[in-house]
């Protein structure tokens, strides 16, 4: 992920039960995608690309 895209994730970054989460909408805006094709995608998907 680009620094000057880190700003922009963390501000879409909530706490919900004591864990950190981003809401689908969120995600989907990040990506440049609609809500329902991150829905598709398989969360450990997400969860890896987020990180890599």
């Amino acid at each position: 992920m680009e620094n000057n895209l880190l700003p922009e994730v963390e501000k879409k970054i909530i706490t919900l039960r004591n864990q950190h989460v981003i809401l689908d909408a969120d995600v989907a805006e990040l990506y440049g995608m609609q809500t329902k094709e991150i829905r598709i995608i398989p969360f450990s998907l997400v969860i890896h690309t987020a990180t890599a």
